[in-house]
């Protein structure tokens, strides 16, 4: 994986978790 698809998945599953923890 590319670094920008690293980035991409990381603040996607930050995402998906602050959603989750709301």
């Amino acid at each position: 994986l590319v670094p920008q698809q690293e980035e991409g998945l990381q603040g996607w599953l930050v995402l998906t978790g602050c959603h989750r923890h709301a």
